[in-house]
């Protein structure tokens, strides 16, 4: 006599078993009867025990209840985690949290407006140019001499600049009346060795400036080019007090600049995606040596100095064509933070840090003398305490290297217990999430630096060598990297949520597994996908890249083609060219095309994974429901504390009693609520 299985009956899985199924097994003469004889030849049983290792069997004692202890307290630990990385990542890491300030965005838009929307008198006489306007090394040395020396180096003290002079003891010269530099603003250039090279072939050795004029001082009213000396700064104070200070032109009274490669030359992307490293020819302004008066005697004479010098090093570059046919790049760099994160207020600060920026602006200079400018802005923090500082050392370490570590060890176990089954289903969706958060936090916590500023603070340099601006930017450039992956922390950490909220509940897991069921099926189409947009890169680079800057190579062309996608198409470019007709005809059609590409087959694609898991979901649900299957776990430490000690005590008893009628309630009211919908389906009548 055949023993058959109750789930064998379920031919199709969906947790019952129908007629058509049970026909189909006991029916053996297919007469559309069962006969005695038929229901004879089988004996039902009950659904045996699965024993699996995810259960418990065959794995060491030590093992399991390490495993059992860690998926009970993973939700509680891993909720505090997300609470610790969130304040960490919206307080130490940047300042964006709510309940701030957001010290940071605005003090960068403060240098936006100072540097970069600061309008100026362009070399054709034009008043409203902008830094973003600029377009041959005219203009920029406008820019520079009329807009950014100005600013870092002002010759006149402002009513907040005499506000902090009288209140603090320390005496800061600062811009804007609360920013101080702490380091010397640089200009860095680098060099092709010839003009009719490319960076790609470099300058690496000493550089001679040749339109030197000997024994002629720079001035702005000479129209000789060419100057070796710099007029010394006087101050205008009548009597023994007065003082003349060098502008320090004396380093290159020869012409000579001298070839400067850090020890670890930062690497930065340029027009075009070219990649430069800081490798080539410097100087500085005289800003920023000293933040307080000093030997000057009073904040004018220290601005006077400043101004006066700053601009005779200018003259002195421009005049002897720092500049020439052979530059490839020029930065302009400095760095600023506010002088209350060196000195006690009165009234005390109730903020533990000051924010701190570095600006460095980007001009990327071609054969044909062509500039292309561009800005970047990084952000940090000083700390206004040591022990501040230590304070947020410590939150951070141990929130990205501790608990990864946890995480990293928690996952460790359930790769001994799982084996196979940790790649498997829908447990390797969130088993690969926990491994890249792990991974990548920890990652993210032994290379982000939370004191950037400091870094340069601990290095032995010379102060003529512009070192300490540059590991300062060093560091900050590696925090601006680390940034991107913190950002995918947070973002997978959130997703992890759903997990945590679903408890399991089907209805929970749908959207998760609908979406990533659907991205897998995507796959085979986004490869056709990215296909298609490249060869239409590599069509409209061919057809207009001579003509039209947007398609000037491949890589300008896919970014293009991607805003097109999200409706963003310049079709004022094509004025006044050949191609202004056949242009936009054909970018629209291709756009129409892709789009519609996207569209059908994405909701199609959406729409098939939907349906298939919740099939899937529902039949699990049935299954689960009519007892299917049946588990059993090996007993672990826990298990049996529940079974001898908490299952005896009254408190216990109550305490589920109370939580089964809860969930008894619960279910009774959505029960009956899904029976009323019914009904009022059922007597809905669609009227002509």
């Amino acid at each position: 006599m055949a023993s058959t299985p109750v789930e064998q009956l379920d031919l199709n899985k969906d947790g019952a078993a129908s007629k058509t199924e049970i026909m189909q097994e006991f029916d053996s003469n297919n007469d559309g009867t069962i006969s005695s004889r038929e229901f004879a030849q089988h004996t039902l049983e009950t659904p045996a025990k699965q024993r699996l290792r995810i259960h418990g069997y065959g794995v060491n004692k030590c093992l399991w209840n390490c495993y059992k202890f860690t998926q009970i307290l993973a939700i509680p630990i891993f909720l505090i985690f997300y609470g610790l990385y969130y304040h960490v990542s919206t307080s130490i890491v940047l300042d964006s949290n709510p309940s701030s300030s957001q010290q940071q965005f605005y003090l960068h838009q403060l240098i936006k407006d100072r540097l970069i929307e600061q309008p100026f008198t362009d070399s054709d006489g034009e008043h409203g140019t902008i830094f973003l306007d600029i377009r041959n090394t005219q203009d920029l040395w406008i820019w520079v001499e009329s807009v950014f020396s100005p600013y870092v180096a002002p010759g006149v003290a402002s009513d907040a600049m005499y506000l902090a002079y009288e209140l603090f003891e320390i005496k800061p010269i600062t811009i804007d009346g609360l920013l101080t530099l702490p380091y010397a603003p640089v200009f860095y250039q680098a060099r092709a060795e010839s003009p009719y090279l490319d960076i790609d072939q470099p300058k690496r050795d000493d550089w001679v400036l040749e339109k030197m004029i000997k024994n002629h001082s720079c001035t702005k009213a000479t129209a000789i080019e060419g100057c070796d000396t710099c007029e010394p700064w006087s101050s205008d104070d009548v009597g023994p007090s007065i003082k003349t200070k060098s502008c320090g032109c004396e380093a290159w009274s020869s012409g000579v600049f001298e070839f400067k490669a850090p020890p670890t030359p930062i690497n930065f992307i340029g027009k075009d995606g070219k990649s430069y490293l800081t490798e080539g020819y410097t100087f500085s302004l005289p800003v920023g040596h000293g933040t307080q008066v000093g030997d000057l005697g009073s904040v004018d004479n220290v601005l006077a100095y400043s101004s006066h010098c700053s601009t005779q090093r200018l003259l002195f570059m421009s005049k002897n064509s720092w500049i020439d046919q052979s530059t490839r790049l020029v930065t302009v760099s400095f760095c600023a933070t506010p002088f209350t994160s060196t000195t006690q207020t009165l009234p005390a600060m109730n903020r533990p840090s000051e924010p701190a920026i570095c600006f460095r602006a980007v001009f990327d200079i071609d054969r044909y003398g062509l500039v292309s400018p561009s800005y970047n802005t990084y952000m940090g923090t000083r700390y206004l305490l040591s022990s501040n500082e230590g304070y947020y050392k410590r939150v951070f370490s141990f929130t990205t290297v501790v608990f990864p570590i946890y995480f990293l060890f928690v996952e460790l176990i359930e790769m001994a217990i799982r084996q196979k089954r940790y790649c498997r289903k829908e447990e390797a969706i969130w088993n690969w999430f926990d491994l890249i958060i792990a991974v990548t936090c920890m990652a993210f916590g032994l290379n982000f630096t939370t004191t950037p500023f400091e870094v340069a603070d601990k290095v032995q340099f010379d102060a003529d060598d512009n070192d300490q601006i540059f590991h300062t930017f060093e560091a900050l450039m590696a925090n601006r990297s680390w940034m991107f992956y913190a950002g995918l922390i947070n973002f997978f950490s959130t997703i992890k949520l759903i997990r945590v909220v679903s408890l399991r509940s089907s209805h929970s897991r749908l959207p998760v597994l609908t979406i990533f069921r659907s991205m897998w099926d995507s796959v085979p189409f986004l490869i056709f996908l990215l296909l298609w947009m490249f060869g239409l890169a590599l069509f409209f680079n061919l057809s207009f890249g001579s003509i039209i800057p947007s398609f000037r190579s491949v890589g300008s062309s896919l970014i293009t083609i991607l805003k097109m996608l999200l409706g963003d198409i310049d079709f004022d470019q094509y004025e006044g060219t050949e191609i202004y007709i056949e242009a936009p005809i054909l970018i629209s059609f291709f756009s129409i095309m892709t789009l519609y590409f996207i569209l059908t087959m994405f909701v199609s694609i959406i729409d098939n994974a939907y349906q298939e898991t919740k099939s899937k979901l529902d039949k699990e649900e049935a299954r689960k429901k009519n007892n299917l299957v049946r588990i059993e776990y090996v007993d672990w430490y826990g298990s049996l504390l529940h079974k001898h000690c908490l299952k005896k005590s009254k408190a216990y008893y109550k305490c589920v009693t109370w939580c089964w009628n809860v969930d008894h309630d619960i279910k009774e009211v959505l029960g009956a609520q899904t029976e009323l919908v019914e009904v009022v389906e059922s007597e809905y009548v669609v009227e002509n």
